[in-house]
């Protein structure tokens, strides 16, 4: 039943779209409903699968493949940022908001940070006998903590900091 509390949220959400004044537009009632979506459809999601079938790696290939996404989307933004520097001979394209044209800076850095997290629990709770895995997660450790920089966000280094302190 707490599986379903963010599906209640949403139906106190849809109630609201009654009373709003504006429901067209960027910052319409609509607009949010269609933002919140995600509360009632994942909740229902995860309520009516079964997770047995899925299979014992299957949290491990979610996790893996978003550290994969990860790092495909940060070569696809310091591409475009490296063709826009040599476009303009403007340094500030590898820095906040114009690095980062995919998504804002903090919510960006944040899925960098959590990249980080899982490479360093896998780091941590796994033996060592491939070191060319281990130097290769280690690399990727460092190219997230330095794109993270690179995004220049509050939130995301504090973020940073707080992985670093709770995982290591």
């Amino acid at each position: 039943m707490l599986l379903l509390a963010p599906a209640l949220l949403y139906l106190v959400y849809t109630i609201g779209t009654f009373y709003s004044e504006q429901l067209k537009g960027s910052s319409g009632a609509l607009f949010d409903l269609e933002v919140k979506l995600s509360l009632l459809l994942f909740p229902l999601f995860f309520s009516t699968i079964d997770l047995s079938v899925l299979g014992a790696g299957f949290f491990r290939k979610v996790l893996k493949s978003f550290v994969y996404g990860s790092l495909a989307s940060s070569i696809l933004l310091i591409n475009k940022a490296i063709m826009s520097y040599f476009h303009t001979q403007d340094t500030s394209a590898f820095f906040y908001t114009n690095l980062s044209w995919m998504h804002h800076p903090s919510y960006l850095a944040l899925f960098y940070t959590f990249s980080i997290a899982i490479l360093l629990v896998w780091l941590l709770t796994t033996d060592h006998q491939n070191i060319f895995k281990r130097n290769l997660v280690i690399i990727l450790i460092i190219h997230f903590e330095l794109f993270v920089a690179l995004l220049s966000s509050k939130a995301g280094t504090i973020g940073l900091v707080l992985t670093l302190i709770l995982v290591g």
